[in-house]
């Protein structure tokens, strides 16, 4: 990751002979089969359990999500202990196929802020391309001509096509419940940063819509990329970040039946008191791990250059009951609104 690199605890992908994959049956419900493997650095999350709780809450919201597994580990790096990580998914063709997606599709990445689609950038100028913020990751070609003629196409008419049209063919065009329950997860955990870039596309040009894939949350629940504190009160929408999200919001005959959702998902699969639970269970797990972590690299930490100007770090208890609190707070501001 961008920003994880400069950690003194940094993230890995871990790469599998196709004929030795990794397996970890017990795990997420049976890790198994997996030819790439991703472990994220929880350097920048007191809890440890940002990037773990984000993955579970978007698996519970739909089971025909494209679903990313994840669960904590212990990491020994060349036999040295190094820390707790949280092992996941790697977005790939692999993953699309264990969801029934074709293997030969397309797979774009939303790696800036630009990937917004608009017509402007996030500057609010002219872009130069109608795929600028994405890379393709896999998909034939991967570049030059032709390359992103599908997610140009997808990009221009989220931004220009009439209500109308827009309405009448965004079942056709978009798995909706990916798109519209995006918007959901993130504002619900305030995933700033993951709103329109961190995310995957996928489209198979031979047929069948576009569906979503989520990634990278040290961006939510109550804090920023860079640690700042973000109050569960706050009030977003991400309109602004993507296109797509606003004409969702802005006709009628989207917004009713989402903010129906939102209210039937809150009282549901993703009650506080559910979620409350799940956070339990994780830290039970966790806890001593996460306790052997924090002796490690609790002095680096306070130390990095690259967070902001905080001078209100937390230990490992302050930041999980800041956490407990925070989702206490955001769920009840949600409930009040939806």
């Amino acid at each position: 990751g961008a920003a994880s690199l400069g950690y003194p605890k940094n993230s890995y992908t871990l790469e599998f002979d196709r004929d030795d994959p990794f397996d970890e049956p017990e795990r997420a419900g049976g890790f198994v089969a997996k030819h790439k493997i991703v472990l994220t650095s929880t350097f920048d999350d007191n809890s440890y359990l940002r990037q773990r709780l984000a993955y579970d809450l978007w698996n519970r919201i739909d089971p025909d999500h494209i679903q990313i597994q994840a669960y904590s580990a212990v990491v020994y790096l060349d036999g040295e202990y190094w820390g707790l990580y949280t092992v996941s998914d790697h977005v790939d063709s692999d993953l699309m196929a264990a969801h029934g997606l074709g293997p030969d599709g397309n797979l774009y990445k939303a790696r800036s802020h630009d990937a917004n689609f608009g017509l402007q950038d996030a500057g609010g100028s002219g872009k130069d391309t109608l795929h600028d913020g994405y890379t393709k990751q896999e998909g034939l070609p991967l570049t030059g001509p032709g390359a992103f003629d599908d997610l140009e196409d997808l990009v221009s008419w989220a931004a220009t096509s009439s209500d109308a049209d827009f309405l009448a063919e965004r079942a056709t065009r978009l798995e909706v419940r990916d798109f519209e329950d995006w918007w959901i997860f993130v504002t619900l955990i305030l995933a700033d940063d993951s709103a329109g870039k961190n995310s995957y596309l996928f489209h198979d040009p031979s047929g069948g819509p576009w569906r979503y894939a989520p990634w990278d949350f040290n961006h939510s629940f109550g804090q920023t990329w860079q640690t700042e504190r973000q109050p569960g009160e706050y009030e977003e929408d991400y309109i602004g970040r993507n296109r797509l999200f606003r004409r969702f919001l802005e006709l009628p005959a989207i917004a009713g039946p989402l903010r129906a959702r939102y209210d039937e998902l809150l009282q549901g699969v993703l009650d506080v008191a559910e979620i409350r639970a799940l956070l339990d269970e994780h830290l039970a797990e966790t806890d001593a791990s996460a306790r052997r972590d924090e002796r490690k690299w609790s002095a680096a930490y306070r130390s990095y250059g690259g967070w902001s100007d905080r001078d209100d770090f937390t230990t490992y208890d302050q930041e999980v009951a800041y956490l407990e609190d925070w989702i206490d707070l955001r769920w009840a501001h949600q409930d009040g609104l939806y």
